[in-house]
């Protein structure tokens, strides 16, 4: 059963480009129920059927785990039963008569573009690190591209002269993102003064480290982490809030829906939709604090 579980990672990875945060997410979900079979002296793949998946689930819920983190852990093992199906191995997806528990959708923390603009201006740049970190933010913010999206990236997907870049999203859908004249120089000067420093000419990678490889999601996510620190603006907001803030930016200025979802690389026009509510929520917030009379 190892075996399986290791080649739909290999899977994953290879074929649909998942993050190696996912990967994770997923191994360790499917490890634990891995486990949950062997307790319940379950000895083969094909024996899981609807009655086993329902008691795992029983099982989530009475462990309290979140409402996010059951359907986290119930999609992942969809995705594996997936796999198992297109390879042969089993017959039936008993994870898909399963009825996952609601959750409210959050809206998205956006950034305004004031707050950004200034925390993007003071980010030292005087050490190649700082250059990057410029250069990764202001993409970022400019393209609305996901972090593995980012990190994605080599030097030959980017047209600097255009401000645009070929992009591989979910399930290796490929489109087109462009960014501003803005994160064009900061990317510019990343390259310049950067990445000529730390990668060979055979690194392919867009975004290397020092070490001349490609960066990771958590190494964005540290350097956030790191300038949000530094900075006294009292901001908190994770790279991915950089995507809210750039789509909810487009619908504020008039841009139309269905240009936002091919921006986004969103399947389902119910996605975005999201970001509509939001827009709607910063007027409301705008006109209460503003209106005279409120």
């Amino acid at each position: 059963m190892l075996r399986y579980s290791g080649d739909f990672l290999t899977f994953l990875e290879k074929n649909r480009h998942y993050s190696q945060h996912t990967l994770t997410n997923y191994k360790r979900d499917i490890d634990q129920f891995m486990g949950f079979l062997a307790t319940e002296k379950v000895s083969t793949l094909t024996a899981c059927d609807v009655q086993v998946a329902r008691r795992f689930l029983r099982h989530l819920n009475a462990s309290q785990y979140a409402r996010p983190t059951v359907r986290r852990k119930i999609a992942a093992l969809r995705s594996f039963w997936r796999y198992l199906k297109m390879e042969e191995v089993v017959r039936q997806n008993p994870w898909s008569a399963l009825d996952l528990p609601r959750i409210e959708r959050r809206l998205p923390t956006v950034i305004s573009a004031q707050d950004l603009g200034v925390f993007l201006d003071g980010i030292d740049v005087s050490t190649p690190i700082g250059v990057r970190r410029r250069a990764c933010f202001e993409l970022l913010y400019a393209s609305g591209l996901r972090v593995s999206e980012l990190v994605g990236l080599n030097l030959s997907d980017v047209r600097l002269d255009v401000q645009e870049c070929r992009v591989i999203g979910k399930g290796t859908k490929e489109r087109v993102a462009f960014f501003t004249p803005l994160a064009a120089t900061w990317l510019r000067r990343y390259v310049d003064i950067a990445r000529t420093k730390w990668a060979s000419p055979k690194d392919v990678a867009l975004f290397v480290s020092q070490k001349g490889c490609r960066i990771s999601t958590r190494s964005i996510e540290r350097d956030l982490k790191d300038e949000l620190a530094r900075s006294d603006q009292g901001l908190s907001f994770s790279p991915h809030d950089l995507r809210h803030s750039f789509a909810t930016g487009l619908l504020n200025n008039g841009a139309q829906l269905r240009s936002v979802q091919a921006l986004l690389g969103h399947v389902s026009i119910a996605t975005t939709q999201l970001y509509t509510h939001v827009s709607e929520h910063l007027v409301t917030s705008t006109y209460r604090k503003a209106h005279p009379r409120s």
